[in-house]
C-alpha cells in the first residue's frame, strides 16, 4: 500500500541505516553541454541529490534539459541507479550511453523514454547488466524488484530468458549479462559470463541490443560534447568541467551536512531515502507505490524541491564543458594547468604535462599519440565519509583513473604520478630519457595510490608486445650511478625487455638478465633491476675492462688510469670518459693506441729518420769528394786514367753533356780558368733531397709513414796534398708524417742543422767523420676517429733536438780494370735525441707527454765500389754503390709517459713499435765532373730494418775554386 505523502517525510530515522551501507569508492561526475546532462564514473549515494539539483536548476534558469547521457561507468550504488531511473523516467528524458554501462548505471539507462549509443568512443558501447552484490558475494533478494524495473521500463520488450540470467544466475559480482553494440562488435553481441571468468561463457546468435528494447534506435546519437584539438592549444582547455563537479558537490555536502546535524527533515537526501524504501513496501518493480510512482505525484514533487536550496547553488553550474577531450592532427596540448573531462584521447597528437594535472576516469593514448611530461593524472572522486559525516567539501582530485597506452608514455622533467591503472597495451611504449644527473628530476612514473580509503591500489599492468624504450643522452655516467624509472606495483612479470629509442631491432631481455647497452657495442652498459614495486636502471663500471686499452707495449696503463679517474670523477675528464662509455668496445680497442698517443712515440722514430737522412747527404758529399776529386796521384785519378782508353764514354753521353753544359769545361777556347797545377783547394757545394718512408704498425702500435725533403750547403777545403779535406754543412729540411692502420695523426717538422765533417784518406784506405746538431720544431695534431665527441683535431707544438756522429773507416783496393773496391769497417753511426715535452691543451682527450730522449748507436761493416771514368774532353764520371750492415745497439723504440691533460697526475706510457735491431743500408750513384771545378751528383740511398723502410733521392752541385 502506497504510504502518504507526509509519512515518507516523516520516515528519516528509516534513512540513516541505509546511508551507512551504500558507501562506494567511486564518484559520478557531472557537467552540462547544451540540452543534455553528462553523468559519467562510479554511481555514489550522493547522485540521489546531485542529479535531481542539477535537473531543478536547469528549470529553474529556463535551461531546457532533454537527454542524459551516461558515460563509461562501472555502476555502483544500487539506490542511487533505481531512484535515478525514476528521476529520469519522470521527467520524460531520454539517455545515451557512450562507453559501458555497467549494473546501477545499466539501471539508470532503463529509465529512458528514448534510448541510444553514443559511438563517440574508441571504446564498444555497451549495457552490462548483473545481479546486486554485496560484501564481495552476489545477493538475490533485490533481483525481483530489479526484474520489474528493467521489464517496465524496456516495455516487455527484453528476453526473460535472458533476464532471468542476468538476475538470478550470475554466481559472482563480476558476472554479467552483456549487450554490446553489434555494428562493432565481431561475432555475437550478446553474451552471459556467470562468473567473470570466461571459462562458461555463452553466445546468444540473434538476440542483440535492439530486439531486445535496450535501445529503442539503431544508429547513433551524437551527445555533441568533444572537444577536438587539431591544433596547437596550452592551459586549461575545458575550464567549465571541474567547476561544474565542485559546485555540484558542495551543494551535496551542505545537505548531507544539515542531515548529519538533526535537520534531516530539511534534507533531499532524507526525503529521497525515505521514498526509496516506502517503495520497498509497495508492489515490486514499476507501478502503485513504485519510487516513479512517488515521483510521479505532484505534492511529492513539490515537496522534494523544497528541499533544494537552489539559490545557492551557482547558476555557473549549468556552463557548457566538454566530456570528451580529443587531440589529433600533430596538435600539441601543453599544460601546466589542471583540466577535467570525463575521457581524455590522444590519437595522433601529443599531450605535453608541464607540472599539470588531468582530471578523467580514462586517459588513453592511441598510437602513435604521446602523453610526455609530469605531473598528475587521476579522477575526481568523493571523500564519502566526509560527506556522510559533514566534516567538510568531500569533493577529491586523487580517484581512480585507467591510463591506457597503445602509443607511447615518456616521463619527463620530474614526477608523472597516476592514480590507478597504467595499461601498456600491445604495441605501446613508456620511454624515459636518461641523463648522467641520474635520481627522479629527469622523470619517472609514479602508479599506484589512489584515494579509495586506502582498500586497494593501482599497478602498471604491462601487455604482451608492450615495450620500454630508453633514450639514453651522453654524458658520464658512473659506478654507482642510478637511475629511478617506475615507483610502484607492477603486475606480475612486468616488461620482458628493453629497446633504445628509435632502435627497435635492438632488445635486451630483462628476464635472461642481459645488460642494455645505449649504443651499438658501448663500453656503457645499464643492468635493469625490476622487482613487484618498482624499476630502476644502475651503470656497470665499463672502463675495468681494461684489455680494451692496452697492448703489448704499453700494457694496460691507459685502462688503469682511465679506470682511476672514472672512480675519482673529476670534473675536467668527464668529457673524455663520456665519449668513451658510448663508444663501440671495438672502435674503443682500435683506437686505444690513438688515445694513448702511440704516434707520439713513433714520430721520435721518424725524427731519428729525418737526423739520419741529413747525414746520409752529408756522408754522400764526403764519398763524392772523395772518390772523384782529390789529387792527380790519388785512387780516383789512378782509376780514371786506368780507364780512360775504354769505350763507351763517348761525349755524347746525355749525363755528362748536363754537367759539361753547367760550365765551361777546363779546355775551352775561352782559356784556362785553373791554376798551373790545376788544383783548387776549397769548395763549395749543395745538395737537394727527398725521401719516403714507412714504419710498420706492429706489437698492437700503428704505423706511420714520412716524407723528408730539404737542401744542404756546404764548403771545404783540401789540406796536405787533397789528402785531408775539412768542411761545414749547413740543412733546412721538412718533415711530413702521416699515421697508418687508423691513426688519425699528422706531423710537420722543420729541421736546421749544422755540422763539420773530416775526411782523410792514405795509401791503402780512409777515415770519415763528422759531427752534426740539428734542431727540430714540430706541430702535430691528432684525433681519434670513429668515436664521437673526440673526432676535434689535437694540436701540440714542441722543440727538442739531436746530436748526431758518424765515424767509418774503408779499406781502398783497385781492380785491373780500374775499379775501387772499398770495405768499410767499422761504420759507427750515433744520435741522441733530446728530451722532449708537448702539450695538447685542454680539449677532451688530449695529452700532454714527456720523454727521457732517445738514444740510436749503430755499428757495423760493408762494402762499397765505383769506378771513374775518363771522357774525351776531359770531364769524369763516377758511378757507385754500397752497402753497409749494422747492429743497434742503442734504443730501438722510443716511449713517452703520458697524462691526460685533464688528469696530469694519473700517468701512462705511449710506446712505439720495437724497430729490428739489424740495419741493412744501401746506396745506389753516380757523380760526374764536367771540370775540375763543377761536378754533378744523383744518389739514391735506402735503409731497411724489421718494421722500418727508407728510401731517398739526392741531387747535387759541387764547385771548386
Amino acid at each position: 500500500m502506497k504510504q502518504s505523502v507526509l509519512s515518507v517525510a516523516l520516515a528519516g530515522l528509516l534513512g540513516a541505516a541505509a546511508m551507512g551501507a551504500a558507501a562506494d569508492a567511486a564518484a559520478m561526475g557531472f557537467h552540462i553541454n547544451g540540452d543534455k546532462v553528462f553523468l559519467s564514473g562510479g554511481v555514489t549515494y550522493a547522485d540521489v541529490v546531485a542529479l535531481p539539483a542539477l535537473l531543478a536548476k536547469a528549470q529553474a534558469e529556463g535551461h531546457q534539459i532533454r537527454e542524459v547521457v551516461l558515460r563509461t561507468s562501472n555502476g555502483g550504488a544500487l539506490v542511487s541507479g533505481e531512484y535515478l531511473q525514476a528521476v529520469i523516467r519522470t521527467a520524460g528524458l531520454d539517455t545515451i550511453v557512450s562507453g559501458h554501462c555497467i549494473s546501477s548505471c545499466s539501471i539508470m539507462q532503463s529509465g529512458g523514454v528514448q534510448r541510444y549509443m553514443a559511438g563517440d568512443l574508441p571504446t564498444v558501447d555497451s549495457v552490462q547488466i548483473h545481479a546486486a552484490s554485496s560484501g564481495g558475494r552476489v545477493i538475490y533478494s533485490p533481483s525481483p524488484r530489479m526484474t520489474g524495473i528493467y521489464t517496465r521500463n524496456y516495455g516487455g520488450g527484453m528476453d526473460s530468458n535472458l533476464l532471468h540470467k542476468a538476475m538470478f544466475e550470475v554466481v559472482r559480482p563480476n558476472g554479467l549479462l552483456v549487450f554490446s553494440d553489434p555494428s562493432r562488435t565481431t561475432g555475437d553481441s550478446v553474451s552471459f559470463d556467470p562468473d567473470g571468468s570466461g571459462a562458461n561463457r555463452e553466445t546468444f546468435p540473434g538476440q542483440d541490443i535492439f530486439n531486445n528494447n535496450i535501445m529503442t534506435a539503431q544508429g547513433y546519437h551524437d551527445p555533441g560534447d568533444t572537444l577536438h584539438v587539431t591544433a596547437d592549444a596550452s592551459g586549461d582547455i575545458n575550464p567549465g568541467y571541474l567547476r561544474t563537479g565542485k559546485l555540484l558537490q558542495a551543494f551535496v555536502d551542505d545537505d548531507f551536512a544539515r542531515w548529519d546535524d538533526d535537520n534531516y527533515q530539511t534534507t533531499y537526501i532524507n526525503l529521497a531515502q525515505s521514498i526509496y524504501n516506502a517503495s520497498g513496501d509497495g508492489p515490486q518493480g514499476i507501478g502503485a507505490g513504485s519510487i516513479q510512482d512517488y515521483l510521479g505525484d505532484p505534492e511529492m514533487q513539490a515537496l522534494l524541491l523544497s528541499k533544494l536550496r537552489l539559490d545557492e547553488l551557482d547558476a555557473s553550474v549549468l556552463d557548457d564543458s566538454a566530456g570528451v577531450i580529443r587531440v589529433s592532427n600533430g596538435a600539441v596540448w601543453q599544460t601546466a594547468a589542471t583540466t577535467g573531462a570525463d575521457y581524455m584521447l590522444v590519437e595522433d597528437g601529443t599531450i605535453a604535462l608541464e607540472g599539470g594535472a588531468l582530471r578523467a576516469a580514462e586517459v588513453r593514448v592511441q598510437a602513435p599519440g604521446v602523453l610526455v611530461g609530469h605531473g598528475d593524472i587521476a579522477a575526481p572522486t568523493l571523500d564519502l565519509d566526509a560527506m556522510y559525516g559533514g566534516a567538510g567539501p568531500s569533493w577529491r582530485e586523487d580517484g581512480f583513473n585507467r591510463l591506457r597506452v597503445y602509443g607511447a608514455l615518456m616521463p619527463r622533467g620530474g614526477d608523472l604520478v597516476t592514480h590507478g591503472y597504467v595499461n601498456i597495451m600491445p604495441g605501446g611504449s613508456v620511454l624515459f630519457d636518461v641523463t648522467e644527473a641520474g635520481g627522479t628530476d629527469t622523470g619517472r612514473l609514479r602508479v599506484g595510490s589512489f584515494y579509495d580509503g586506502g582498500a586497494n591500489d593501482g599497478a602498471l599492468v604491462i601487455a604482451e608486445g608492450a615495450h620500454l624504450a630508453l633514450n639514453v643522452a651522453r654524458g658520464f655516467y658512473s659506478d654507482g650511478y642510478r637511475r629511478d624509472l617506475v615507483e610502484g606495483p607492477i603486475y606480475e612479470q612486468g616488461f620482458d625487455g628493453v629497446v633504445r629509442l628509435g632502435d627497435a631491432d635492438y632488445s635486451a631481455s630483462i628476464a635472461e638478465g642481459e645488460v642494455f647497452r645505449p649504443r651499438h657495442n658501448s663500453l656503457l652498459s645499464f643492468n635493469v633491476n625490476q622487482v613487484e614495486d618498482g624499476l630502476w636502471l644502475t651503470a656497470n663500471p665499463g672502463f675495468d675492462q681494461l684489455e680494451l686499452f692496452a697492448n703489448a707495449r704499453s700494457g694496460d696503463g691507459l685502462g688503469q688510469v682511465l679506470a682511476a679517474a672514472a672512480n675519482g670523477n673529476p670534473s675536467a675528464m668527464k668529457p673524455l670518459l663520456g665519449a668513451l662509455q658510448f663508444a663501440d668496445r671495438d672502435v674503443i680497442q682500435q683506437q686505444a693506441g690513438a688515445l694513448r698517443g702511440d704516434a707520439h712515440a713513433t714520430q721520435r722514430l721518424a725524427d731519428l729518420a729525418l737526423v739520419g737522412t741529413i747525414g746520409n747527404v752529408v756522408q754522400q758529399h764526403q764519398f763524392a769528394t772523395r772518390s772523384s776529386g782529390g789529387d792527380s796521384t790519388g785512387l780516383a785519378v789512378q782509376a780514371a786514367q786506368a780507364a780512360s782508353a775504354q769505350p763507351g764514354m763517348a761525349s755524347g753521353s746525355l749525363f755528362n753533356q748536363l754537367a759539361m753544359h753547367l760550365v765551361e769545361p777546363a779546355t775551352t777556347a775561352g782559356g784556362s780558368t785553373t791554376d798551373a797545377g790545376g788544383q783548387r783547394g776549397h769548395g763549395i757545394w749543395g745538395r737537394g733531397f727527398g725521401g719516403q718512408g714507412r714504419i710498420d704498425g706492429g706489437d698492437g702500435v700503428a704505423g706511420m709513414t714520412h716524407t723528408i725533403g730539404g737542401v744542404v750547403v756546404g764548403a771545404d777545403t783540401r789540406l796536405a796534398d787533397d789528402k785531408v779535406g775539412l768542411g761545414v754543412s749547413v740543412a733546412a729540411a721538412d718533415m711530413s708524417t702521416k699515421g697508418r692502420d687508423g691513426a688519425a695523426f699528422t706531423g710537420d717538422v722543420r729541421a736546421l742543422d749544422i755540422g763539420g765533417y773530416l775526411d782523410a784518406t792514405y795509401a791503402r784506405g780512409y777515415l770519415s767523420a763528422s759531427v752534426r746538431y740539428t734542431d727540430l720544431h714540430h706541430d702535430t695534431r691528432r684525433s681519434i676517429t670513429g668515436i664521437e665527441g673526440l673526432e676535434a683535431s689535437l694540436r701540440a707544438k714542441h722543440d727538442s733536438s739531436a746530436v748526431s756522429a758518424r765515424l767509418e773507416h774503408g779499406f781502398s783496393f783497385t781492380t785491373a780494370g780500374g775499379a775501387v773496391i772499398q770495405p768499410l769497417l767499422p761504420v759507427l753511426d750515433y744520435t741522441r735525441l733530446s728530451r722532449a715535452r708537448f702539450n695538447e691543451g685542454d680539449a677532451p682527450g688530449a695529452l700532454l707527454g714527456r720523454d727521457d730522449g732517445l738514444e740510436s748507436i749503430r755499428v757495423g761493416a760493408g762494402l762499397q765500389l765505383f769506378k771513374t771514368f775518363q771522357g774525351n774532353n776531359g770531364e769524369r764520371i763516377t758511378p757507385h754503390a754500397r752497402v753497409v750492415w749494422q747492429k743497434e745497439l742503442g734504443d730501438s723504440s722510443a716511449r713517452y709517459a703520458t697524462a691526460f691533460t685533464g688528469a696530469p697526475d694519473l700517468v701512462f706510457g705511449a710506446d712505439s713499435r720495437a724497430l729490428g735491431e739489424q740495419l741493412l743500408s744501401w746506396n745506389l750513384g753516380v757523380t760526374s765532373r764536367a771540370s775540375e771545378r763543377l761536378s754533378v751528383m744523383l744518389d739514391y740511398v735506402g735503409e731497411r730494418r724489421d718494421g722500418q723502410t727508407q728510401n731517398a733521392v739526392m741531387l747535387g752541385l759541387g764547385y771548386r775554386f
